[in-house]
């Protein structure tokens, strides 16, 4: 097994500003996420004009861009290689929960206890794509959700690890190889489900991943539906750096490449990306977001996760 990586010293990245979703229909896919997590739109964002083109909505922290143009949605598992969901958290998780069935979600399960203060369910949006709803502890009264993390299956959990933690500056937190239990089963639609899963550190949010072992995954590494030309569903991963270069030698040095510069209009805004296993990465440079009112700094709350934590934390400390 390999070690947990050595923290560096900067962290030129500032947190996950958005992940991108492509989308059958745009239009319809907007109003589900406004109606089921109470985002909204993110003209700051749709300003740029980012390559693809597509809407931009906002949660407290981070954001949605769903992209126009793709072929008919495909209901994958959860287990196949790439981007497979994004997670809400919320202190109201039946409010959330009631929300996201009026909007036209489907379920997997009912909300799941695990034993861990988490409720647990995934959700289908209208394009089958995967939120996965998780209720909190109450630690404060307001029910506004927020994006607490992005999910990646890995071929290689551990190069996966060390990858995100480099380039985030952090450490991974690793669980144990979970198995025989039924209400992972329940969670994630699978049969006899073998996992491992490690949580890495982006600041307003996480980067989770996931290497399902059981039941093998059709598809791994490169070799994913996900990654056909207008497939639907999570495109990429956009990051925040407050330095581009600091961030790319990160990048690069772990592992990443470098595909070509991004555009937003005539202007170079970041870097698209891949990381270790072809999951596609945006580097987004944090002067031109904030000079538009773009920032992950300028949204309602950008620490709210962290804030949660210590806030969580506090209470365990007085249980």
């Amino acid at each position: 097994m390999s070690t947990a990586p050595e923290p560096v010293t900067t962290r030129p990245i500032l947190g996950v500003h958005h992940v991108g979703i492509a989308a059958h229909g745009v239009a319809a896919l907007a109003r589900f996420y406004r109606s089921s997590g109470g985002l909204v739109d993110w003209p700051a964002v749709d300003a740029l004009r980012l390559p693809g083109g597509g809407l931009a909505l906002a949660g407290p922290n981070a954001g949605l861009r769903l992209l126009p143009g793709a072929a008919a949605p495909l209901r994958r598992a959860v287990s196949e290689a790439g981007i497979t969901h994004v997670c809400l958290q919320s202190t109201a998780i039946q409010g959330l929960q009631q929300a996201h069935a009026e909007a036209g979600a489907r379920f997997h399960s009912p909300l799941v206890d695990l034993g861990t203060g988490f409720l647990y369910s995934y959700a289908r949006d209208t394009e089958h794509n995967v939120i996965e709803l998780e209720g909190v502890a109450p630690v404060w009264a307001d029910p506004q959700p927020w994006l607490a993390h992005v999910n990646l299956a890995c071929a290689d959990i551990w190069q996966q690890a060390a990858f995100y933690a480099a380039l985030l500056g952090s450490t991974a937190a690793r669980s144990p190889r979970l198995r025989g239990d039924t209400r992972l089963d329940q969670i994630a639609d699978l049969q006899g489900v073998e996992l491992r899963m490690a949580w890495i550190d982006a600041r307003n949010m996480q980067v989770e991943l996931i290497q399902y072992t059981q039941p093998a995954a059709q598809a791994t590494g490169r070799h994913s539906t996900r990654r056909l030309p207008g497939a639907s569903g999570h495109a990429y991963i956009a990051f925040e750096a407050s330095d581009l270069d600091a961030a790319r030698a990160l990048l690069l040095a772990q592992g990443g490449s470098v595909t070509d510069t991004l555009k937003g209009g005539l202007t170079n805004v970041g870097l698209r990306c891949r990381d270790p296993e072809g999951n596609a990465l945006w580097l987004l440079d944090h002067d031109t977001l904030a000079r538009c009112g773009a920032a992950i700094e300028q949204l309602p709350q950008p620490d709210v996760v962290p804030r949660f934590q210590a806030a969580r934390a506090a209470l365990q400390g007085h249980a």
